[in-house]
């Protein structure tokens, strides 16, 4: 373990009767979430702590990439929005919100119904997009009408319920 407190931090845990958690890196590049507890005997007595971890490398690893992938968006200024299954926005870049005239944020939590999201053509509309898409979409903009965009929608990883579409002006 890189982190070098674990000591001093149980000594903490003891003296103030409290639970301390932490993240800490091991030294082969794995991360742990680590938690410790006063360990309390049968007979209510404090009797040291207990240490417990718990591997969150791959949490951090996806958190990392979502980082990279958010600056990848922002400052590529691509017009993109992630819905989940029940095609719910859960992320759109500010250049999506600008292209449909919404302000920064206004587009989270929202349905892709709700903002008048269809396939320009009638024979695409039961497309469930489980393959990737590519094809016409309309959107309705916040000042009223609709725009026609190119766009492609696809998976974020293999095995994910989460699709992304970016949008081309036509």
């Amino acid at each position: 373990v890189k982190y070098e407190n674990v000591l001093s931090d149980a000594e903490e845990v003891l003296n103030n009767l409290s639970t301390l958690e932490r993240m800490v890196e091991l030294k082969d590049g794995r991360w742990l979430f680590m938690r410790i507890t006063p360990y309390k005997t049968m007979d209510n007595v404090i009797d040291g702590v207990v240490i417990g971890f718990s591997d969150i490398s791959e949490q951090r690893r996806l958190e990392k990439q979502a980082a990279v992938l958010h600056q990848i968006v922002e400052f590529g200024k691509l017009p993109v929005l992630v819905f989940d299954r029940n095609q719910c926005i859960i992320f759109a870049s500010n250049e999506i919100h600008a292209v449909l005239g919404y302000k920064a944020g206004e587009l989270m939590d929202v349905s892709l119904a709700n903002i008048g999201f269809r396939t320009a053509n009638p024979k695409d509309a039961q497309s469930d997009f489980q393959e990737k898409w590519s094809g016409n979409i309309v959107l309705n903009v916040k000042s009223g009408g609709t725009k026609t965009y190119r766009a492609e929608i696809d998976s974020i990883s293999e095995n994910s319920d989460l699709k992304c579409i970016i949008v081309f002006p036509v």
